[in-house]
């Protein structure tokens, strides 16, 4: 890498031939962003898409190098973008739309169109119903974090903010253009808020739908997810063998939780105490709050005695006996509410297929954000009709040439079994979703494994080395990681290709190039993206 240029990050062109389209996948680090540039006839200006823009806070130097993106991505459009997608509500997504330094937050990108989730229209009923839950569920987690702290409980506090990274930015949000964060606006909400006012149309995406590209004759988006159906929306991990399903959000012990005491205080005295609402009760509760110190202050309400608080204040409040107590154990629910809102997010991710070429025939290009296993199970179930042609959300995989590997490779976010319909051939289900997938697959991962490594109460297996050995094998080695690292790296010892600084053909593909950056980021000896070149 040191002997690649580092001066004013020049751009490379992009600009597809005619009848084609080229990508660009930009190389921050553990988050998304991509550029694509559709050839428009009569020729003129490539059709820009963006897809995401945005990055992880575990991520070394992720504002900076996100930064770098932001300006590339200036550069080559010119300052002006056709249609800008967000995926979803994470901050590895969107967190360049409001960084204050970035272009977008400073007014100095032009969007012709923004295209969102239906999940993220404002006056749609079920959307808002959504949107109220994972609010209603971002704020109790945050209020947990903050009675676990007063309770010196750090280790599940921290537990906790790690698992909610993907609600945070790495950089400060802006408060221009009447998109300023409030109490009630999480940093995504308001890099949403800032895109439909910066953009001069906006579209919410409904699952079924056929997009059109503005000037592009020979491409079109199709609409995959997110569904409609809530009870899909809430599926996020494969089953576990014969007969399983796993539909975590709607479990009891959340929605005590979320009632809990702690966190009712519009709720009256009536209904604070009844005993479900507490892990004892009330014939046997004792109340008690700490001071300043481990010492407690009993309540006076004449139930203790001075031989049980002697008893206890040896044996259960000392440093050393903190294992013995159970004041923060009911808190544990909240690690599983924060799991169940990063997953329920991601599956209301908008996934977009592009066909290019002839409608039926042509490459499809995969673009899933995050979504897990409900989101991609939803597909199936839609049909899609262009002119007098009508094809399914197998077909399309069956001709997908370029996927954008969903949720940096990990292991509910690419499905490969249809567990609805199973048989005694394929008990698991049958083949879907990448098995579908042909030979000519190019498959791009957004991860960094240093990103990942990092020391967390529950370690991230990103990529998820079976599937990862899978993706290698449908690919036949042509797959590209922003951290460009060999499969080596997490122990997969099968070849993969990667391309150099020029634009060279990809092995095994007649009418691909591909190539690597030949500008690096000053943060970093990283390439700033890969390119890949669709003839048609």
């Amino acid at each position: 890498m040191a002997t690649k240029k580092n001066a004013s990050l020049k751009s490379q062109d992009l600009t597809p031939p005619d009848g084609g389209l080229a990508v660009r996948m930009y190389r921050h680090g553990l988050g998304d962003c991509f550029l694509l540039a559709f050839a428009r006839t009569p020729p003129a200006k490539p059709c820009y898409v963006l897809i995401d823009c945005g990055v992880h806070m575990r991520q070394k130097n992720g504002a900076t190098r996100l930064g770098e993106v932001m300006k590339d991505v200036a550069e080559v459009t010119g300052g002006n973008i056709d249609i800008v997608v967000a995926t979803h509500e994470h901050a590895d997504h969107l967190s360049g739309f409001v960084q204050t330094d970035g272009p977008f937050a400073q007014g100095k990108v032009e969007v012709d169109r923004f295209w969102a989730a239906w999940t993220e229209k404002l006056d749609d009923g079920q959307a808002k119903r959504l949107r109220a839950r994972r609010g209603a569920a971002r704020k109790v987690i945050q209020a947990a974090v903050k009675k676990l702290k007063e309770r010196s409980d750090t280790g599940l506090a921290e537990c906790l903010t790690g698992l909610m990274d993907f609600e945070t930015m790495p950089a400060a949000a802006p408060t221009t253009a009447g998109a300023a964060k409030t109490a009630k606006a999480s940093s995504n909400e308001v890099a949403l808020e800032l895109l439909r006012q910066r953009a001069h149309n906006v579209e919410y995406c409904e699952p079924g739908a056929v997009l059109k590209l503005p000037g592009v004759t020979e491409a079109r988006a199709y609409v995959l997810g997110p569904p409609r159906d809530e009870v899909l929306l809430k599926r996020d991990t494969p089953r576990k063998g014969p007969g399983k399903e796993t539909y975590l959000t709607a479990r009891a012990q959340q929605q005590t939780f979320l009632v809990a005491p702690p966190f009712g205080e519009t709720l009256t005295a009536e209904e604070l105490d009844r005993d479900f609402r507490h892990p004892f009760e009330s014939a046997v509760r004792r109340k008690y709050h700490f001071a300043n110190g481990p010492t407690p202050r009993w309540g006076r309400d004449g139930l203790v005695s001075k031989g049980t608080r002697s008893f206890c204040n040896a044996h259960y409040f000392k440093a050393d006996s903190m294992w013995r107590r159970i004041d923060t154990d009911w808190l544990g629910a909240a690690e599983q509410l924060a799991l169940d809102l990063d997953s329920d997010t991601n599956n209301t991710s908008l996934v977009l297929a592009f066909e290019v070429g002839p409608v039926g025939q042509g490459d499809v290009l995969l673009f899933v954000g995050d979504a897990q296993v409900g989101n991609w199970l939803s597909w199936r179930s839609q049909r899609y009709r262009v002119g007098a042609r009508t094809c399914s959300a197998d077909d399309l995989l069956a001709r997908t040439v370029l996927y954008k590997v969903g949720h940096h490779g990990s292991h509910n976010a690419t499905i490969r079994r249809d567990p609805l319909h199973s048989s005694p051939q394929n008990p698991q289900g049958e083949p879907f979703g990448l098995e579908l997938m042909p030979s000519r697959l190019i498959a791009m991962i957004p991860v960094d494994q240093d990103a990942v490594r990092k020391p967390m109460p529950k370690p991230w297996l990103m990529p998820h080395v079976p599937l990862y050995r899978r993706l290698l094998e449908r690919a036949d080695g042509r797959v590209l990681r922003s951290d460009g690292r060999p499969p080596s790296d997490v122990g997969v010892q099968l070849e993969a290709h990667s391309p150099g600084t020029t634009l060279a053909r990809v092995p095994g593909l007649a009418n691909v190039q591909w190539r690597e950056s030949d500008a690096v980021f000053k943060a970093g000896s990283d390439p700033l993206y890969y390119d890949i070149v669709f003839k048609p």
